[in-house]
């Protein structure tokens, strides 16, 4: 797959996208962070509600350059409705850029290069390649960033509190180990209000935890697995899955359902085109009512 033609650009292998909507227009955005430490803005150009279009509109955004392999996320950090830019990079630390701009025109101003006194290069490569991930959880900010070792680590008191020292919580978030250069996200993928999270690495694998508890960030690791192939597919594609029943749903990439298949009892199933438009979607796998995983197709 090739996400946005993004390769015509010859912006590497080692992309980092993050979204959000840059210039108010109701759609997300694009932010590529690059090995060579600068971001890539593209413009979101599809009428609202229909399948994104992206356009380069900056590159070299705003002369933005933390040294070697940015990795940005859009976030705001001071409830002023703007959205701010944190980085990480090669070196393990993260870099706060305040969006001084407006919600049609953001401008952003480097802060620090030492946002919350986080570091979490290898003690002995010397190496760090923080990946940030900033979101609210009962209504505060925190902070779990991925680093080289492959260890999560885990940040409060930010809150009023940006030109400060964060409070580190934890080296080895959820006791999760997969390899080296993790990458964390979290988010409630089956609505009960408990945080997920999805891990990257370098190998390219993706592991899913599911949330347990709403109070606190908790997650257990599920051991079902899923595998799509081929992917893109033009006519057809096969969805293995080691555990049965199943169901499968299928979700359009505005999160309409475009298909539910119930009650599976093979370990493979074909899923043919059929009526299904060219383009992005996601696969969601349900067992006894609950979400156990998801995947990305993509039907060109």
């Amino acid at each position: 797959m090739d996400f946005a033609n993004l390769s015509q650009f010859g912006l590497g292998n080692a992309l980092y996208p993050t979204f959000g909507d840059l210039d108010n227009d109701n759609d997300q955005d694009m932010l590529i962070g690059t090995y060579d430490g600068v971001i890539h803005y593209f413009e979101n150009t599809a009428p609202q509600g229909d399948f994104p279009t992206f356009v380069l509109n900056q590159a070299n955004f705003m002369g933005i350059d933390v040294g070697a392999f940015a990795t940005p996320i859009l976030i705001d950090l001071n409830n002023d409705n703007l959205l701010d830019l944190v980085i990480g990079e090669r070196d393990g630390i993260l870099n706060y850029y305040k969006n001084i701009g407006s919600p049609t025109n953001a401008n952003y101003s480097l802060e620090t290069n030492s946002f919350g006194s986080i570091n979490v290069s290898d003690p002995i490569f010397g190496l760090g390649y923080s990946v940030p991930f900033v979101f609210t959880h009962n209504n505060q900010l925190k902070i779990l960033v991925g680093s080289e070792s492959g260890a999560i680590y885990y940040y409060n008191n930010i809150d009023n509190n940006l030109n400060g020292t964060f409070t580190l919580q934890d080296t080895l978030f959820a006791s999760i180990n997969d390899g080296i250069r993790s990458a964390p996200f979290l988010i409630d993928i089956n609505n009960d209000s408990w945080l997920d999270l999805f891990i990257g690495n370098y190998s390219g694998g993706i592991r899913y935890l599911q949330g347990i508890d709403s109070s606190q960030i908790s997650i257990i690791e599920t051991d079902i697995n899923i595998g799509v192939y081929p992917n893109p597919f033009n006519n057809y594609t096969t969805i293995s899955f080691n555990s049965t029943p199943y169901d499968i749903l299928i979700y359009n990439i505005n999160g309409t359902l475009i298909e539910k298949i119930k009650n599976i009892k093979t370990q493979k199933y074909v899923l043919r085109k059929d009526n299904i438009n060219e383009g992005l979607y996601f696969i969601i796998i349900k067992k006894n009512n609950m979400i156990i995983t998801s995947k990305k197709i993509f039907i060109n």
